[in-house]
């Protein structure tokens, strides 16, 4: 579990450092609605299987480190923390 949580954590830095900050800025000031997910370097699938090959699992260890983000990513985190 304790391998899960770490890799949780990581995929989740490695998505959140891939955002273009600057770009969004800029795109915020000219419009009314600006759709952020487009100025991430990185999608959230790439920062897992980024992470599941560092931490040593396959594809499907990719997938659940994935899925979990994706559908509860407060919950997982939350959880993801008791495994420091």
């Amino acid at each position: 579990m304790e391998r899960l949580a770490q890799a949780v954590k990581l995929a989740a830095k490695i998505r959140e450092e891939s955002f273009n900050d600057k770009e969004a800025t800029k795109a915020s000031q000219n419009k009314k609605f600006v759709d952020y997910t487009k100025f991430y370097e990185l999608s959230l699938s790439e920062a897992a299987e980024k992470v599941a090959s560092r931490v040593g699992y396959d594809t499907r260890g990719a997938e659940l480190i994935y899925l979990l983000l994706q559908s509860c990513w407060n919950d997982v985190l939350a959880w993801a923390e008791q495994y420091q």
